[in-house]
């Protein structure tokens, strides 16, 4: 699962989450590591550990507003005080697999493909698996022998 550094004031709540996230199969660490989830008490903290990783901020419902306000600055996410049984352990792992799935080089996530990119992938995909039978590809893509030649004239595929 993921590795996860407190940074917590109050000693019965620092516990508290240690043995929530260990128990949900975390790996509580003490020692600076870069790419772990961050759980903070404070704000100004969490802004402060933006850059190393994925930071969740604890918050009461009455400091919510200071909680969004730290998210717009770069805060993944927040855990709500007091704490309910499993949410510190999804949260973890929602960030954890946030940050595993967006590049850490530096550049920005691929967008997302066009729907017409989509498209023309799954009509490509479809021909290969039908061996281009232009009739079995229209069929199981569930449209038109002309539809699908309109389609392959439209993305300019070529069929053998």
């Amino acid at each position: 699962m993921a590795q996860v550094q407190l940074h917590i004031e109050d000693d019965t709540l620092h516990l508290t989450l240690r043995t929530m996230l260990t128990f949900a199969g975390h790996a509580v660490v003490e020692l600076p590591l870069r790419g772990a989830i961050y759980i903070v008490d404070e704000p100004e903290s969490a802004l402060a550990l933006v850059n190393q990783g994925p930071v969740l901020l604890l918050s009461t419902a009455s400091a919510l507003p200071e909680t969004m306000q730290a998210m717009e600055h770069g805060v993944w996410g927040y855990i709500l005080l007091p704490l309910v049984p499993g949410e510190a352990a999804i949260m973890v792992s929602r960030a954890a697999a946030q940050a595993t799935s967006t590049p850490s080089t530096g550049t920005h996530p691929q967008p997302p493909k066009t729907l017409m990119e989509v498209e023309r992938e799954h009509i490509l995909d479809t021909l290969r698996q039908s061996k281009y039978n232009r009739a079995e590809a229209a069929r199981r893509l569930g449209i038109g022998r002309n539809t699908l030649w309109r389609k392959l004239k439209q993305y300019d595929i070529e069929s053998k």
